[in-house]
């Protein structure tokens, strides 16, 4: 098991060996990560790419489309989609472009002020219904469902081979799972959580002597103090009374439960 000091030096001898590279999409990556995670030895990564664009003419119109994926107000020459060959990239950049980092933010700053002038303006009121269906529905580098803030598992076990208690083993450990990402709400960056929960797990078991041969005799308990609270496993939204200018409230529809408390007993005998 790496202590958090070894985890520590690998992440940053990482860091290290990708931040030397001068492949612009992996520049690019580099610099998605430090525009949404902020890692400071990223921080330069676009520079570098811009710095790539005007060494490599061939590929500079490529480049720039997927530049402004990260950033609006990078400039275009006109014919720069038209260098777009390549099916993948064609669909990459059509998936993206309406997704770039900063629009979100954009958006939700200036949203107040736009919905007061769309309430006497309906041709405001069409364009902030189609930007927001285009939030909702455009997931790129959203959070997967069923992705969760953390989870985690210990357990111990102790066996006394000698004295009074000699045979004996007993141990208890616990499953702990963090907040799921289950849904999302108006767009698909407003995320919707399942609640955390842990459970317990114990077991004992005592060894007998038979002649030359052992018997293990072992009792599990799973789910010891019998967890059964609803894990939700998706949201749904309604509006009161139903009046469409009523706000959507996200409620969770469907649940699971952890299975109950389960006693096992065993038996092993060794020859």
């Amino acid at each position: 098991m790496l202590t958090e000091a070894q985890v520590r030096t690998a992440i940053a001898n990482g860091i290290k060996f990708v931040n030397r590279t001068r492949e612009p999409y992996g520049l690019w990556f580099m610099g998605m990560m430090y525009l949404r995670f902020k890692i400071p030895e990223f921080a330069d990564a676009l520079k570098r790419y811009d710095e790539e664009i005007a060494a490599r003419p061939k590929q500079a119109p490529v480049l720039r489309v997927l530049r402004r994926l990260l950033d609006a107000r990078n400039p275009l020459q006109p014919d720069d989609w038209d260098h777009l060959k390549i099916h993948t990239d064609q669909i990459l950049a059509a998936a993206l472009y309406c997704d770039r980092l900063g629009l979100r933010e954009y958006y939700a700053e200036h949203q107040a002020e736009w919905k007061a002038a769309a309430a006497t303006n309906p041709t405001i009121q069409t364009n902030l219904s189609t930007i927001e269906t285009l939030l909702q529905n455009n997931a790129t580098f959203a959070t997967v469902n069923n992705f969760t803030k953390y989870r985690g598992n210990f357990y111990a076990t102790y066996s006394a081979y000698s004295g009074k208690f000699a045979g004996l083993q007993g141990g208890g450990g616990v499953n702990l799972v963090g907040p799921a990402k289950v849904g999302s709400g108006v767009t698909s960056f407003d995320y919707l959580y399942a609640k955390s929960y842990y459970l317990l797990t114990a077991h004992i078991g005592y060894t007998f002597k038979i002649g030359k041969s052992s018997l293990l005799v072992q009792l599990n308990v799973n789910n010891l103090l019998n967890e059964n609270k609803p894990v939700a496993l998706s949201y749904g939204n309604y509006r009161v009374g139903g009046i469409a200018t009523n706000p959507n409230n996200f409620v969770p529809n469907a649940f699971r439960f952890n299975d109950p408390r389960q006693a096992i007993l065993t038996a092993r005998i060794t020859f």
